[in-house]
């Protein structure tokens, strides 16, 4: 039970975290848009 459990963990391991790494990665795009955005309204006003 417990041993099969740890080899399905291993073969879900990568995805869970590439899924992450995606998250962090979508995250960080999203702060530099809305940084953009701020600059161009600054720039605006």
């Amino acid at each position: 039970m417990t041993r099969k459990f740890i080899l399905n963990g291993l073969k879900t391991a990568p995805v869970f975290i590439a899924d992450l790494k995606s998250d962090v990665y979508l995250a960080r795009e999203r702060q530099k848009q809305a940084k953009k955005h701020i600059k161009k309204q600054l720039k605006h006003n």
